[in-house]
């Protein structure tokens, strides 16, 4: 592989206190994680922390060489470099220029997820914006925005300082720790963040007991109408473009529509348990909610960009459940008891999850 035209080279064997662009100042810690067959995360020593590094073993990819990301505080993102016999090459960079709201990068972590072929994430914290963002780090070294969240009142993660990661049974948790407490999430296969529990003191980091996991099936990528399945333990389930139907079984299952354009909805059965149901604006087709229990059962609005408050939705109660209407979303509730109400629905005077920021894509001609 050759140096890209415009490419910046970073030369030398270790990471200087600054380049002369600052890159290398920014760099903040990352986590040690298995990506897949043949492939690991590892970790590289560097001034000022540790940098986030994926290295790809010999014949397990059909590319040779390393990728090092690094948090970038000028440009407010993540910078990607390829390691060209000892040569750092700049491959790729989202941050503010690129419409990525960020500001004060405070700790980076990278993950893994099984399902649609495996993908590698980049888990940014930045203090400054109350922020999470993810962003899928390509098997070439680009970077594409997958998720974004704000902390809110249920949320604990304003001033983070610290991430941490753990895979347990193809299910991955990651923390976030900072002066205001601690936030937990599931990161789903296809990048989303999904809000577990917070609190003023400390969550307990990383994976739940294993022994309560059960299966991540993702139908990320396939246009047929599939059934995915759960069993008695605790599930992830990804709907992918056609009308996908998720049976949690039981357990305390996340069921969640899928977010591939052009997706036709999804049909969500969580089963005894107590369940969060992930929903998201459609391009057609409508999102249902089998069996809600009210009190038990919870749902997930922070994919809808910008909805803050209940108030912003419209609910109306049937003898059914309830239907939800917002912009680019319709969703049936039914109620495993009838219907039910928009206090049924959000019971804690809010919506109890982090609230979505819009981002940009290659469709805005920005990276």
């Amino acid at each position: 592989m050759g140096t890209r035209a415009g490419a910046r080279v970073l030369s030398g064997q270790g990471w200087p206190e600054t380049d002369p662009q600052g890159v290398a100042a920014a760099i903040v810690p990352a986590v040690t994680v298995t990506v897949g067959a043949g492939v690991a995360v590892t970790s590289d020593a560097a001034p000022g922390g540790v940098v986030g590094r994926t290295g790809f073993a010999a014949g397990a990819e059909a590319r040779a060489g390393d990728l090092v990301v690094v948090a970038d505080a000028a440009s407010g993102g993540l910078v990607s470099f390829h390691i060209e016999n000892g040569i750092r090459v700049e491959v790729d960079r989202v941050g503010l220029a690129e419409g990525l709201g960020i500001a004060g990068p405070s700790a980076l972590a990278l993950a893994s997820t099984t399902g649609a072929g495996g993908r590698t994430w980049a888990v940014l914290a930045a203090e400054g914006t109350g922020s999470l963002t993810v962003m899928e780090l390509t098997d070439r070294g680009h970077l594409r925005p997958a998720t974004q969240i704000l902390d809110t009142a249920a949320t604990r993660f304003a001033g983070v300082d610290d991430l941490s990661v753990e895979i347990a049974k193809g299910q991955v948790f990651v923390t976030a720790t900072g002066d205001e407490g601690a936030s937990r999430f599931a990161l789903l296969p296809d990048g989303r963040l999904v809000h577990l529990d917070s609190g003023n003191g400390k969550v307990k980091a990383g994976a739940p007991d294993a022994a309560g996991l059960g299966r991540s099936l993702d139908g990320t990528g396939d246009a047929g109408r599939d059934v995915l399945k759960g069993g008695a333990k605790d599930d992830i389930l990804v709907a992918g473009m056609g009308r996908d139907v998720l049976k949690g079984g039981a357990g305390d299952d996340i069921l969640a529509a899928g977010t591939e354009g052009g997706a036709r909805g999804a049909r969500m059965f969580g089963g005894s348990g107590a369940d969060t149901f992930v929903l998201v604006p459609r391009d057609k087709g409508r999102l249902v909610v089998a069996d809600f229990e009210a009190g038990t059962d919870r749902l997930d609005l922070s994919g809808v960009a910008g909805l803050m408050d209940p108030d912003q939705l419209h609910v109306k109660s049937r003898a059914w459940g309830a239907l939800i209407k917002t912009d680019g979303m319709v969703a049936r509730i039914r109620g495993d008891d009838g219907r039910l109400h928009a206090d049924d629905l959000f019971p804690d005077d809010g919506l109890g999850t982090p609230l979505g920021v819009p981002l940009p894509t290659a469709e805005d001609g920005l990276f």
